[in-house]
């Protein structure tokens, strides 16, 4: 029996599904397997559930064995990324071949995709290629399709949250996910970031983080209102046993992607949907908000983990200047 159309979770592998704040494995007898909390993890062992035998013959086998030994190395960021963009790849690869796909059929993909999401096209590319550079080394291809295939041109995100559209969003928001983004805005920190974030890290100077894509350890220094922030996050039900992370769910486990997802997705359709908003935005604005706010870009380039200013400068000033008319 084919596993029904799924509504939620479209970046999951077939099959699988986020349920009781856990992924599960469902086969083709309909049982159940329990895969874990973690998404890492899950991936991990759905891999090996479904893909026994070692041997590649198709892309998905491919997708399959790059998913479980190479992904997981990445930053957690980079990972769950991975996890969205393999989804989409195995829709137009995964049945084919890897000696059988051709440029002309790269191309055709990032044309395609690109007039919805020419970043997102790009992404898939470079994934694309890492992928057949690992089948080369596994001796499942001789040659990088992707190698010669150019990048569609890519147009700098401009989009800036207005404090207006972020208070009528942040009004519609379940409180969990307004101090999600209350927090974002006072750390500029991206979401990937946030979660991981321990009552450990915690301390008497400010809150440690360590950025995940570059590495960047920082420490963000207690205000009035990041503190109260914290003080609100910190009052949230959860299981004091079980509890280790600044975010988490009612019992105490950490609160994974999937689920700040589905929040963030379902308070974005509601603000919509109440006409409070007009064009919607995405979390990772949050943190290009917080940069186009700061008086000292300097603090806000240290604060993002750039080591350029002009990166900080270039990409995430998104605020209009305000000039004066000649009379």
């Amino acid at each position: 029996m084919p596993p029904k159309k799924r509504k939620e979770g479209l970046h999951l592998p077939p099959r699988v599904y986020y349920k009781h704040n856990a992924y599960y494995f469902v086969d083709v007898k309909r049982k159940w397997h329990r895969l874990g909390s973690n998404l890492a993890d899950a991936m991990n062992k759905w891999a090996k559930i479904i893909d026994q035998s070692g041997k590649i013959v198709t892309m998905n086998q491919l997708f399959n064995r790059y998913m479980l030994e190479v992904a997981p190395l990445k930053s957690p960021g980079s990972y769950n990324k991975n996890i969205y963009q393999i989804q989409n790849l195995r829709e137009s690869f995964g049945d084919m071949y890897p000696e059988d796909i051709t440029p002309v059929d790269i191309y055709r993909y990032i044309d395609l995709r690109g007039k919805v999401a020419p970043v997102s096209a790009n992404r898939e590319k470079s994934l694309l290629s890492h992928v057949f550079s690992m089948a080369i080394r596994w001796g499942v291809m001789r040659d990088n399709p992707c190698r010669n295939v150019k990048r569609l041109t890519e147009k700098p995100r401009k989009r800036y949250i207005e404090d207006w559209e972020y208070l009528e969003v942040r009004k519609v928001a379940p409180l969990q996910i307004q101090l999600l983004m209350d927090f974002a805005y006072l750390t500029g920190q991206r979401i990937g970031d946030i979660l991981t974030i321990k009552l450990s890290d915690l301390t008497e100077d400010g809150i440690k983080i360590e950025q995940n894509k570059t590495g960047t350890r920082i420490i963000i220094a207690w205000s009035d209102e990041l503190r109260d922030c914290v003080q609100k996050i910190r009052k949230l039900p959860r299981s004091i046993i079980h509890s280790f992370t600044l975010f988490c769910n009612s019992k105490g486990q950490p609160l994974v992607y999937d689920a700040f997802s589905n929040g963030w997705l379902k308070t974005m359709k509601t603000a919509l949907a109440n006409g409070v908003l007009k064009e919607r935005f995405t979390f990772h604005d949050i943190r290009a908000k917080a940069a186009s706010d700061s008086k000292n870009k300097a603090n806000a380039s240290a604060l993002l983990g750039h080591a350029d200013p002009k990166i900080t400068e270039r990409v995430y000033n998104r605020k209009a200047n305000k000039v004066q008319p000649l009379r």
